[in-house]
């Protein structure tokens, strides 16, 4: 290796790579120290060391107001695609793709669609209209051409055998989900999600005064964690192909999909696309895999009557049938989880995909279904930390803890018998239960959840906890009438209740622990009557298919602008004094002739474009099967100054 090349390696990786016996003084030629470029680092910066897989050089993140010294871009990136010339494609227009994502945005009922075009048609909101559709038919048929390239809902029936005395029998379980394998590829390959996503591990650390210090690490993402990061180290080294391990985040929790039917929602995040995409507008980043719908049976039941070993059973059946769903919905995960699977990469890189459940966010009730837990009364309520309930309010201190997960496959394997098995993880607040995502790799279900539970700190911390101990404090220090009056003269919050005197007021749901707390709860919407299962997964495939189309015309737009900007011009030419406006979508030469065929100005008016543009621009020849995109616009502003007085 030139000497050249090994100054531009870190510094660790040189010690790492020299030979046991190598002297520093001996081995390296004359070299001219004093010649070779230094760089100053900033007061305040993140340094960032990226996993060996990725096969990046470290960075340096500048805090100071001083630009950034990062690194260039990978030699095999590959920057985002240019935007197409029709984007709202398979719409006809650009108004029917506007229409649409407004109808699709807001869910708006066929009935009012068929009002809203029929007056559109009519011109009574104006003459102007470039809306072809006729009717919500219309609109259908081209939503339906949209979704063709998405991920399609397959349906399918789950039977589970259960032997039990009050509950045993064979209950059959309707799943209509997609395959999250498909979701994740089409995330990955993706060109346009490049620039939001990462896919490799990474350590941040912030540091002061102008040198690294390691000591101070950060955590803003979730390849910035350690489980990230222990995956990527258990990955086989490629050279050829980098081992890239890719973590999904799980939403599970039941819901009202309809006035009447209470289905479990199933979503999948990918864990690698920047959190500024999930906050984001759209679908926020998350694609719906699927729903489950509880049997007949079971959803007449209504738990709070049952108790003793009737309760017992009924909680085990629950579990079975959350498990044996999601395994069904997971299962193209399973195999790819060790062995992984070659893609190309939306840069145009080819990694080898190791997909696992990284983040699980569940409700408490579905969450003691996921990890076998007992209840909230056992001695051991935690899955997490196994600490004894009597010291839970230390938690700060440090306690020896074995990991859930280690001390439930140790039982299991070991030749206990299935009694004393059961009464020692009843101890720890446990079930005797094999979770199925320990067939997966590098998918830990405890290490998943940590602190993530669903309503945990609105309805729980929050609501059962803090809000009460200040509302106590503020009636018996005598200021709860001044902080009545404080929140009566607070600015309302969009689609959140105005509490003007909370302290009065008895809760008896968490809504308002919701408002509160400023979160915005989720609203489920009528569904006609109809299949409310089938018609979610339409609705949401037509959410996913028009926040594309948006993503799309957004980045046409931006780029229609650019073309726009008037060109810095040097300071002795002068500008022209007009300038064209309202730009409409852009149009072929041959399109144009086309849409105007009969009219004696458009006549050959292809062809003869062609021949003035050879005359009178030689310098920019024009191929004769290249496309001459024309841009027309509305509008045309001038700028005079009258000669006369």
């Amino acid at each position: 290796m030139e000497i050249d090349e090994i100054m531009q390696l870190p510094m660790q990786q040189i010690y790492d790579e020299m030979p046991p016996n190598f002297d520093l003084d001996e081995d390296l030629p004359d070299v001219d120290v004093t010649a070779v470029p230094t760089v100053s680092l900033p007061q305040r910066f993140i340094y960032v060391k990226h996993h060996p897989h990725a096969n990046k050089p470290d960075e340096i993140v500048s805090l100071d107001d001083a630009p950034s010294l990062e690194t260039l871009p990978s030699e095999n990136s590959r920057s985002a695609p240019l935007p197409d010339a029709r984007p709202w494609a398979p719409f006809k227009t650009y108004s029917d793709y506007k229409f649409t994502s407004r109808c699709v945005q807001r869910r708006t009922p066929n009935t009012e669609i068929d009002e809203d075009l029929n007056d559109l048609r009519t011109q009574a909101f104006s003459s102007d209209c470039f809306i072809t559709f006729r009717n919500h038919r219309d609109m259908e048929k081209s939503l339906a051409a949209a979704r063709t390239s998405n991920i399609s809902f397959l349906r399918k029936t789950l039977k589970i055998d259960f032997d039990g005395s009050e509950f045993g029998g064979t209950y059959e379980v309707e799943i209509e989900f997609r395959d999250p394998w498909q979701i994740m590829k089409q995330w990955v390959t993706d060109e346009t999600l490049v620039p939001v996503s990462t896919w490799f591990s990474q350590e941040k650390y912030l540091c002061m005064n102008g040198s690294i210090n390691l000591s101070n690490q950060l955590y803003d993402e979730p390849w910035t964690g350690r489980n990230w990061r222990i995956a990527d180290d258990s990955l086989p080294a490629n050279d050829l192909y980098p081992s890239c391990y890719l973590g999904l985040h799980v939403w599970f929790d039941k819901g009202l999909v309809s006035t009447k039917v209470k289905m479990h929602p199933i979503l999948f995040r990918g864990c690698w696309i920047h959190s500024k995409t999930w906050n984001s507008s759209g679908n926020r980043g998350s694609a719906l895999a699927g729903f489950v719908k509880m049997p007949t049976s079971l959803r007449q039941i209504d738990p709070n009557t049952i108790t003793g070993s009737a309760r017992s059973e009924y909680n085990q059946l629950k579990r079975l049938i959350y498990h044996g769903v999601c395994h069904l919905v997971m299962a193209s995960l399973e195999q790819r989880s060790h062995k992984g699977e070659a893609l190309r990469f939306g840069d145009g890189v080819k990694r080898v995909v190791y997909p696992g459940v990284l983040i699980e966010s569940m409700d408490f009730e579905e969450l003691a279904a996921w990890l076998a837990i007992q209840n909230s009364t056992s001695l051991h309520p935690c899955p997490q930390c196994l600490v004894h309930k009597d010291n839970l309010p230390q938690l700060t201190r440090a306690f020896p803890q074995r990991t859930t997960e280690s001390m439930s496959r140790t039982l299991a394997a070991a030749p206990i018998p299935k009694t004393d098995r059961n009464e020692h993880l009843k101890k720890y607040g446990l079930h005797d239960f094999e979770h199925f995502l320990w067939k997966f790799n590098n998918s830990d279900p405890y290490k998943g959840t940590g602190y993530d539970c669903l309503h945990f700190f609105d309805g729980g911390i929050w609501g059962r906890h803090m809000w009460p101990l200040t509302k106590v404090h503020l009636q018996r220090s005598g200021l709860a009438s001044d902080f009545n009056a404080n929140m009566a003269d607070f600015p309302c919050w969009h689609d959140l209740k105005h509490l003007s005197s909370p302290t009065t007021i008895d809760y008896s749901d968490g809504q308002t622990f919701l408002d509160i707390l400023k979160e915005i709860a989720a609203q489920y919407t009528k569904t006609n009557g109809k299949d409310a299962e089938h018609q979610m997964s339409i609705m949401d495939e037509n959410e996913e298919t028009m926040a594309r189309l948006d993503m799309k015309v957004s980045e046409w737009t931006k780029s229609q602008e650019d073309d726009l900007k008037d060109p810095v011009l040097p300071s002795h030419v002068d500008t022209a004094h007009w300038k064209l406006g309202s730009a409409v979508p852009r149009m072929s030469s041959v399109r144009i002739e086309t849409l105007n065929r009969g009219k004696p100005l458009y006549r050959d008016f292809n062809m003869r474009l062609r021949e003035y543009l050879a005359t009178h621009h030689p310098n920019h020849p024009v191929c004769h099967d290249q496309d001459i995109q024309i841009e027309q616009c509305k509008v045309l502003y001038v700028e005079f100054q009258s000669i006369v007085d």
